[in-house]
């Protein structure tokens, strides 16, 4: 009878990089779980969550309800048969587990009835530093920019401590000055005792806080999801291109998102994990939308000046638009490809002559596509 190590994230606290390292790990006495997905969170919240059809994942995807349902029931089978195996200590790390409800895991708790142990295990971030992550995610992702998640503390661990017993939890402070060598793959390794695997790649790489304000007015004029297959491709090229030509670290001040703090949230966290992340309540502090949109909406001078750089040297511009729309229209558009095979790219007076309309009414064809085209399904080629 053995182990099983279960790890629920949180978000934003280096997951990626444990599930990354940890693929495929098996040093006879320990194992991680092989469900067809690096991420445990797709197999066990399509599995076990009552909202599995509205996953973002499917809905991202595309798949139809008898899809879903299909996968759903996959994914149970496939849990339920690895799960059989009693001869090996268990890893299993998602954190979208921890989105599950009490009953969701009560009934995710009967799968390990046949091993003797059971620890869950948790990483936090402070809160003003996992806000300013998940900011940049969001803008990353194209999501609609709302006020900005909390880490909810209390939502995603508690109901662990009630279901599987507060001694089986452990909560770890994510803070690199605290984990055993400085990082997260050897410090969950220690936690259970086996010799750390070489650290795997970490997809969440950060954009600097020009590339992020960069993507962020781009989203306003043409969104992630929903769209043609050339944008979805254009705007990864994108968001590589501004990775590499603006690089550093994504800084957004501590006021504009002070407000968005839940003090009740960390002193539970105080009280329930022993974990200090209590700072100061400023009631002054109030967030404001208009605020943080003013910051994220200026480019240094230096950003607008690299890219009309770019576009002149790259895109043959004889001069770059002072405008900063049509600006990042022509930036965003020197990465659509009109002819995949030939990797041309868009050419703004073939999409006039193929849109006489627009012609006629003398408006720029890099802004028109992307506000107005792209929805209407405008040819481009």
């Amino acid at each position: 009878m053995k182990t099983v190590y279960l790890h629920i994230g949180m978000h934003k606290t280096g997951s990626t990089a444990i599930q990354s390292a940890f693929n495929g790990f098996n040093d006879g006495n320990t194992r991680y779980l092989d469900l067809g997905s690096v991420n445990h969170s797709v197999p066990f919240f399509t599995a076990y969550s009552s909202h599995y059809q509205s996953y973002h994942i499917w809905k991202r995807a595309g798949l139809t309800s008898e899809q879903v349902e299909h996968k759903k029931r996959y994914f149970l089978e496939k849990i339920s048969r690895e799960l059989a195996d009693t001869k090996h200590n268990i890893i299993i790390s998602g954190e979208d587990i921890s989105l599950l409800s009490i009953s969701e895991l009560k009934e995710v708790q009967k799968l390990f009835d046949c091993h003797t142990k059971l620890k869950i295990i948790a990483y936090v971030r402070p809160p003003i530093s996992f806000i300013r992550s998940s900011f940049q995610e969001k803008i990353k992702n194209g999501e609609s920019l709302t006020v900005p998640p909390s880490p909810r503390y209390r939502f995603r661990i508690e109901k662990f401590f009630k279901v599987f017993g507060r001694e089986n939890v452990i909560v770890r402070r994510f803070d690199k000055n605290e984990l055993y060598c400085n990082d997260i793959v050897r410090d969950f390794a220690k936690l259970i005792s086996v010799s750390a695997p070489e650290s795997g790649s970490n997809s969440n790489v950060s954009l600097s806080t020009e590339a992020v304000k960069i993507i962020y007015l781009l989203n306003q004029m043409v969104p992630a999801f929903g769209e043609t297959k050339e944008n979805v491709q254009a705007r990864r090229r994108m968001i590589n291109h501004v990775r590499q030509k603006f690089p550093g670290r994504f800084e957004l001040p501590d006021h504009l998102i002070f407000g968005c703090v839940d003090f009740e949230d960390i002193e539970w966290l105080y009280s329930a994990a022993d974990i200090d992340f209590r700072i100061p309540d400023t009631s002054a502090s109030i967030f404001s939308m208009k605020a943080l949109d003013a910051h994220l909406s200026t480019l240094a001078p230096d950003t607008i000046f690299k890219i009309g750089d770019y576009l002149k040297r790259e895109c043959g511009l004889a001069a770059a638009p002072q405008d900063i729309k049509f600006l990042l229209a022509r930036y965003f558009m020197s990465f659509v490809k009109t002819d995949l095979k030939m990797s041309g790219m868009f050419d703004p007076n073939v999409y006039l002559e193929l849109n006489p309309d627009v012609k006629a009414a003398g408006i720029d064809p890099y802004k028109h596509y992307l506000m107005h085209g792209y929805k209407e399904g405008r040819r481009i080629k």
